[in-house]
């Protein structure tokens, strides 16, 4: 077969772009292999203790899933890849699940919220979290005991009711019937004992979150969160013990509770009147010698009681906070926060609980920063992270923020986090670690965790 000259050059041209390339290739840097290592920490009897996050708590109470995809476990899921040793935790076997009431006059415990439609007292329909009594059978399954969790994890336990001897015995302390299920046996059993008693390397833990939380999501009735000096003591009592032989650990700042939607859902001027509405309410009040309460057309501040105002009632200011789980239907129908009566503490954050909530998670932060320092801690920084979520924060492509429903971090309790939410709180938790301990902990990657679900 004949080649003519032109062909030999393409040939020519052709094998000498492929040496080149060859050679290009073979002195470009070679992509650094990812090693999991666990650096200056020892993972081999890694424990958690700590409160209702670490459960997996979320829609108002924990289910089937929550073992699987609590904060716990996704960390778990990581550590292991170091040779740690198993997680295991108390469940609840039940897919509607179960949790606390906040309003216990009512019951004391029911299922998990879900999306569904409700009836409002008005007959106007609308989605929303949906959630019932819990049977007995769900009930039933906390009375199930694990002697053997190195999960000591209590939903709203507070850093009191950590080394609190009676705390599993206190019936009328929150969570206890949570802790019954895990404590150790024996005479002085308390949360720290139980976790120092494993004797653990490496401990997971985040004292401050419930001392806050209890109190806000209450009004700030029945709970008070302890001053500065008493949290810096208790912290101490705590990570003494955890770290007396040895142990390193990760601890995390305690993030803004006026991010959370059951906080900053239902606005202070959400009660929209008409003008009629509006004179007779002032006259109302003109009668009654409260002046310094007036209503106008469109949105009005709701009253609530106020011991340093006149009367002892005045309405509602910008920036305070009414939570989640007000009686909606009380104040669309029935002047609930406008007259007769007032809308209760237990469903309000005044001016003063948030001024005292504000400096008490600025002094508990400042404190779980140096005593990280102290005892040689890791410390993510969950109060910076969770402010970026207005903004939106990427994860697995889609953008996560702080809005109700639809923002894919918080679930419909609007207090707690989904799957999705825990993952990346989790993520926060692993990246402290690394940073601290030169560890190459890999970050959750998980596809599987749930957000809210949708009918």
């Amino acid at each position: 077969m004949f080649i003519n000259s032109t062909q030999v050059k393409s040939c020519f041209w052709l094998l000498f772009c492929i040496v080149i390339s060859c050679l290009y290739c073979s002195c470009l840097p070679k992509e650094k292999e990812f090693i999991i290592q666990s650096g200056e920490a020892n993972f081999s009897n890694t424990i958690v203790i700590g409160g209702t996050w670490f459960s997996g708590y979320q829609n108002g109470g924990i289910n089937k899933r929550a073992k699987d995809y609590s904060l716990s476990a996704l960390l778990f899921n990581e550590i292991k890849k170091v040779d740690a040793n198993n997680l295991i935790q108390a469940e609840i076997e039940d897919e509607k699940g179960i949790g606390l009431n906040f309003k216990s006059w009512e019951y004391l415990y029911h299922t998990q919220s879900k999306l569904g439609n409700r009836t409002d007292c008005k007959g106007v329909v609308s989605m929303g979290p949906v959630k019932e009594k819990a049977n007995d059978n769900a009930i039933s399954l906390l009375a199930k005991y694990y002697s053997n969790a190195n999960a000591i994890v209590v939903p709203f336990a507070t850093t009191e009711q950590w080394t609190n001897p009676n705390f599993a015995q206190n019936e009328n302390a929150m969570g206890s019937i949570f802790y019954k299920r895990i404590a150790k046996t024996g005479a002085n059993a308390n949360m720290v004992g139980d976790a120092v008693f494993q004797n653990p390397s490496f401990f997971i833990s985040w004292p401050g979150m419930e001392d806050i939380f209890n109190y806000a999501a209450q009004g700030g009735v029945g709970f008070s969160a302890p001053d500065a000096s008493v949290f810096e003591k208790r912290v101490d009592t705590i990570f003494t013990a955890l770290t007396k032989n040895g142990a390193k650990g990760v601890i995390a700042t305690i993030p803004d509770f006026k991010l959370f939607p059951f906080f900053n859902l239902i606005k202070w001027d959400n009660a929209d009147i008409s003008q009629a509405q509006a004179d007779s309410l002032n006259d109302i009040y003109e009668v009654s010698g409260l002046t310094h309460i007036t209503f106008k057309k469109g949105r009005n501040g709701f009253v609530i009681a106020d011991n340093n105002a006149n009367g002892g009632v005045r309405q509602m200011q910008e920036g305070e906070l009414i939570t989640l789980s007000v009686p909606l239907d009380s104040m669309k129908c029935y002047k609930y926060g406008l007259i007769v009566n007032l809308v209760n503490n237990k469903y309000v954050l005044d001016k003063y609980e948030i001024a005292s909530l504000e400096n008490s998670i600025a002094s508990y932060n400042l404190i779980l920063r140096k005593k990280a320092a102290q005892y040689n801690l890791a410390i993510a920084d969950i109060y910076s992270f969770i402010n970026k979520l207005p903004n939106s924060i990427k994860y697995n492509g889609a953008d996560i923020n702080n809005d109700f429903v639809t923002g894919d971090f918080f679930s419909l309790d609007g207090l707690h986090p989904h799957e999705k939410g825990y993952a990346l709180i989790a993520n926060e938790f692993v990246k402290a670690i690394n940073q601290k301990y030169n560890s190459t902990l890999p970050t959750v990657n998980c596809k599987e965790c749930q957000g809210v679900l949708f009918p």
